[in-house]
């Protein structure tokens, strides 16, 4: 088999071009099939904060009894003239604080200049997540300090699947993965240089991520714990230089702290739904698919034992990277990886589990534990690649090529779907669009209860012009039985509770039929 590595022990040229080649085929995934894609309900808030508009002002404005068509909702998705910055970051945190205004900042600036089309607003994520390669690069040499497993690192995470998807999302959180990237780095640099500018570089990339997300408190706190640790549990100048730095960085996100308390029934409100209680048996199962989609995605959900035997092949190897990791890298790199893991995997997984709840399963909170797998991965095949028995070498570089394999046909199909697992309340919506589109004078009903506002807007950038709308306040707080508009031949309902669809159905004299997730048909 070809040696990855040349006789200085560097990365060999032909490995190289090799990962050149992986990261071009990434930027085109990355920008494959942008504008296609479902426009899922939270990238709809996306819009929705950016041009400074409000759920309140949707709902009481949109939600009223009248009929409306598709166009008539994307009002709530474009600019107008007297709506201003200052007003975005007012609204972003009055209704959705535990959002902070970094990403919505630079996004609105880029859509006043390029424009607000699906691609435009998509495009900005594309763009920064490839800053994930050379953030990458950085700390791997500052954790690793050789070539080879950045160069790896850097393969894996261009062909992998979850990144793909969230590159493709018109949010926050790839930039999250940036921030992450660069403040581990950062800290690395911190403690090997020991200069102020290092320190004050590193707080830097603190304050950035805060303003990005407010889970980068969690990995400040991994960060915090690997000094601590490092350091003997002692109060030395190193330590005291992290707290300087992390102290800072916390002040200087007071400004929007001060929206997150005085706004904290609110989040508590929107975000509820995170302490639903799930048993054992489903958190395990969630655990298990959102360890293995770093890897192979193939949007399914384990209903078959070949599918099983994939996503246990990749947990298992997972596993044993981390503990190839704990016995054969220096201590200081082990430690920092599994602090990374740590943190995040107690602070979500324990409440889950003593209290009830799925944040643990939620993907986008669990991006510093799947770094820390990639970057044991990466890692395990350099360990395997570089021993001197030929067989570890011929391991390394099977497990290299197959994880490259999956990644590829994984993306590949990802960059081709119209919808995937990640698309979660939004997942149903191009069939739903296809069949309102194809139905003879259309008429869909709903409600302004929970998800419906911002996912009704989803839905509306897939319907044809004919298909009309009748959107009513929320029905179990306001009961109203609505007047059909004339012409209409096939009325639909979406997401309407059970009480109130029998209304319907009994006030119209028609039956209820079924048709896909949550949308219902009055048949005649």
């Amino acid at each position: 088999m070809v040696e990855m590595l040349n006789s200085q022990k560097l990365p060999a040229t032909w490995f190289k071009l090799v990962v050149l080649g992986l990261l071009i085929f990434s930027v085109g995934c990355r920008f494959g099939n942008l504008a296609h894609k479902v426009y899922w309900h939270d990238e709809v808030y996306t819009s929705l904060r950016i041009t400074a508009h409000t759920r309140g002002e949707l709902v009481s404005q949109a939600f009223t009894g009248r009929v409306l068509s598709p166009q008539d909702l994307q009002h709530y998705q474009q600019f107008a003239p007297h709506r201003t910055l200052l007003q975005s970051l007012q609204f972003l945190g009055q209704e959705d604080a535990q959002h902070p205004p970094l990403y919505f900042i630079v996004l609105r600036l880029w859509a006043q200049g390029w424009g607000h089309s699906i691609w435009v607003i998509r495009c900005l994520s594309v763009l920064m997540s490839l800053l994930m390669f050379p953030a990458l690069y950085w700390l791997c040499q500052e954790l690793f300090a050789e070539a080879l497993t950045a160069w790896i690192a850097i393969a894996l995470v261009a062909v992998s699947p979850l990144d793909l998807l969230f590159a493709q999302e018109a949010r926050e959180y790839i930039l999250w993965v940036v921030m992450i990237l660069l403040s581990s780095a950062a800290l690395l640099q911190a403690l090997r240089l020991q200069t102020v500018t290092s320190w004050g570089l590193y707080a830097l990339t603190l304050v950035l991520g805060l303003y990005t997300f407010l889970f980068t408190a969690l990995v400040m706190l991994s960060h915090g714990l690997y000094v601590w640790l490092l350091e003997g549990c002692c109060w030395t100048q190193r330590w005291s230089a992290y707290l300087l730095a992390a102290v800072g960085a916390s002040v200087a996100f007071v400004p929007w702290l001060f929206y997150v308390v005085t706004g904290l029934e609110n989040i508590q409100r929107t975000t509820h739904w995170l302490s639903d209680r799930l048993s054992l048996g489903d958190l395990l199962h969630y655990w298990v698919l959102n360890a293995s989609r770093i890897f192979i995605d193939g949007n399914v959900g384990l209903n078959n034992p070949w599918e099983w035997f994939l996503v246990l092949a990749v947990i298992g190897m997972e596993g044993y990277a981390l503990l190839v990791l704990g016995r054969h890298a220096p201590p200081q790199t082990s430690l920092f990886v599994f602090t990374l893991i740590g943190v995040s995997a107690i602070a979500l997984v324990v409440p889950d589990l003593l209290g009830g709840g799925q944040r643990s399963i939620i993907t986008r909170y669990l991006f510093p534990i799947f770094l820390g797998l990639q970057l044991s991965v990466a890692f395990l095949i350099s360990h395997l690649c570089t021993t001197n028995p030929l067989r570890g070498k011929r391991w390394g570089e099977a497990v290299f090529f197959a994880l490259i394999v999956a990644g590829v046909i994984s993306c590949g199909l990802a960059t081709q779907a119209e919808t995937w697992w990640n698309k979660s309340v939004s997942a149903d919506n191009p069939a739903i669009a296809q069949i309102l589109n194809q139905a003879n004078h259309p008429l869909l009903i709903s409600d302004a209860y929970g998800i419906n506002p911002g996912n009704l807007i989803s839905l509306s950038y897939q319907l044809h012009p004919h298909v009309l709308l009748l959107l009513l306040p929320e029905v179990s707080s306001k009961p109203m039985i609505p007047a059909l508009p004339r012409g209409v031949q096939e009325i639909f309902l979406l997401n309407l509770p059970a009480p109130f669809r029998t209304q319907l159905a009994t006030q119209y004299q028609r039956r209820l039929t079924p048709v896909i997730g949550d949308l219902w048909q009055l048949s005649p």
